[in-house]
C-alpha cells in the first residue's frame, strides 16, 4: 500500500511538473505576443501618420492594445498564482513522501522486532521440548532405579528373616 502511495505521490509530482512547464511557456508565449503587438504598434503608428481617420483608428487600436496588456497582466498574474500553488502542492507531496518513508522505516523496525521475537520463541519451544525429553529420561531412570533398590530392599529383608529364623531357631 506504501509502495502505491509512493507512486501516486511520484505520479501526481510529474504532473505538477508538465502544467507548470505548460504555463510558464504560456507566459512566454504571452509576452512574445505582446512584444509583436508593440512592434505592430509602432509600425502602424509610422504608416497612418498625421490623417484623422487614421487617428480614430490609432485611439481604437491603443484601447484594444490597453485592453490587451491588462489582459496579459491578470494572465501573467494568474500563472504566477498557479506556479506558488503547485509549488506548495509538489511541497506537500514531498512532505507526503518523507512521511510514507518514515512509516515504512518503522514497519521494518517492527518488522525486524517480531522476526526476532519470533526467533526467540522458536529457541524457547526447543529448549522447552529438549528438557521435558531429558525429563522423561531422568522419570524413567529414576523408575529403573526404584525397581532395582525395591528388589535389593525385599532381598535384604529376605535374607535378614533367614538369617532371624537360623538364629533364633
Amino acid at each position: 500500500q506504501m509502495e502505491d502511495d509512493l507512486k501516486e505521490t511520484h505520479t501526481r509530482e510529474q504532473i505538477l511538473q508538465e502544467e507548470n512547464k505548460v504555463l510558464t511557456k504560456a507566459n512566454e508565449d504571452l509576452a512574445i505576443q505582446m512584444n509583436n503587438f508593440r512592434e505592430a504598434m509602432i509600425k502602424f503608428d509610422q504608416v497612418i501618420g498625421n490623417n484623422t481617420e487614421n487617428k480614430l483608428l490609432e485611439k481604437m487600436f491603443k484601447e484594444e492594445r490597453q485592453l490587451i496588456e491588462k489582459d496579459l497582466k491578470e494572465r501573467t498574474t494568474e500563472n504566477r498564482s498557479h506556479q506558488q500553488e503547485m509549488k506548495s502542492l509538489m511541497l506537500d507531496f514531498e512532505n507526503v513522501q518523507n512521511e510514507l518513508r518514515s512509516y515504512k522505516q518503522e514497519v521494518v523496525k517492527i518488522q525486524n522486532v517480531l522476526d526476532k521475537e519470533q526467533s526467540e520463541k522458536k529457541n524457547l519451544e526447543v529448549r522447552l521440548e529438549t528438557r521435558v525429553a531429558e525429563l522423561e529420561v531422568v522419570k524413567a531412570v529414576s523408575l529403573s532405579m526404584q525397581e532395582i533398590m525395591q528388589e535389593r530392599i525385599n532381598s535384604l529383608v529376605s535374607q535378614l528373616d533367614l538369617y532371624k529364623k537360623e538364629r533364633f531357631s
